[in-house]
């Protein structure tokens, strides 16, 4: 089974950017298998902000192909991930023996849609060859 990696920055973030594994077969629709952010995550001293995010394949088309070689049966798939990102806001406090705290909150969320595609695949039984 193919897994691609495709990066992009979402909109209204600093420092950060956004890893996507995706996985798909001839069978199988692509999957968001994991969402990784990568550049600063978190930011803060007394004061702190962190994103998280979540992915999720909202549309998928798939698409006859040319594969290289003899193959008779080739797929390739256009489709849109849909992220929503917020933002944690984190307050940072001391209280003397106690030690330290945290208050957060978190942000509403945005929605972004991305288109991505993958590459041709041959569906050949027990293989796939790209």
């Amino acid at each position: 089974m193919p897994v691609i990696k495709y990066r992009f920055k979402p909109r209204r973030t600093l420092w950060i950017g956004v890893e996507l594994i995706v996985s798909y077969s001839c069978e199988i629709d692509p999957k968001v298998e994991r969402v990784r952010i990568t550049g600063i995550k978190q930011f803060g001293f007394i004061l702190s902000s962190e994103y998280e995010i979540d992915a999720f394949v909202d549309t998928v088309r798939r698409m006859p192909c040319k594969a290289s070689g003899e193959c008779q049966d080739a797929v390739m798939y256009e489709f849109t991930i849909k992220t929503f990102t917020s933002d944690v806001i984190g307050l940072g406090f001391g209280v003397g023996m106690l030690g330290t705290g945290t208050a957060g909150w978190t942000t509403k969320s945005t929605e972004e849609l991305s288109h991505f595609g993958t590459a041709c695949v041959c569906c050949v039984e027990d293989s796939w060859v790209p």
